[in-house]
């Protein structure tokens, strides 16, 4: 179970950029499960001069109370409040409490504009990349009966990876497929 209170371990800081800095690496790995200390974190707990497990001990509160403070409030006065708040049950100096207070506000608008930049969007369709074919069944031209098919070929920019996507329809497919595109482009008309 993570606990604030060694969040104090911040304390023994070398200073505020060290401290800082510390955060910082530590924001790059909150989305992580594990509870051991990323070797990028590990170079700046050096300096803090902490034994091993209380390094772990602290990267895991810092690493809690990274993603704690990232989401709560987006207004720097708001996130100082929030930052004393959840500290001030931890049994901590009140010196580091403050500083954090002062610290994070600036550090979590940085890390909410890293988030935001560094999040996952769909695909988007690249409209200059698109062909399609029709093929006919293979006995048609002897009178056999069979499906014509539609092959639909879209290209993708997928976070930066350009891909093709090939998508093969029958008759009731492209019918599906064009209702839908019309009863989108209905509802862009609209906005």
């Amino acid at each position: 179970m993570v606990n604030y209170k060694h969040i104090g371990l911040l304390s023994s800081a070398p200073s505020k950029t060290a401290l800082a800095a510390t955060l910082n690496r530590t924001f790059l790995h909150a989305s992580t499960t594990s509870p051991f200390v990323p070797a990028s974190v590990a170079e700046c707990l050096v300096a803090f001069n902490l034994s091993a497990n209380q390094q772990e001990d602290l990267y895991n509160a810092m690493k809690k109370f990274v993603k704690d403070v990232l989401y709560q409030h987006s207004d720097a006065a708001k996130t100082a409040e929030y930052v004393k708040s959840i500290l001030s049950g931890a049994s901590l100096d009140g010196k580091i409490i403050n500083l954090l207070a002062t610290l994070v506000p600036n550090l979590a608008d940085m890390w909410r504009a890293a988030a935001i930049e560094g999040k996952v969007s769909p695909a988007r369709l690249d409209p200059s990349n698109i062909a399609w074919r029709a093929s006919l069944p293979s006995g048609s031209a002897t009178g056999v009966s069979g499906a014509s098919k539609v092959t639909l070929s879209l290209g993708v920019d997928d976070n930066g990876d350009n891909k093709i996507v090939t998508i093969e329809l029958d008759k009731a497919g492209v019918d599906t497929f064009l209702d839908g595109l019309t009863k989108i482009k209905d509802q862009l008309s609209k906005v």
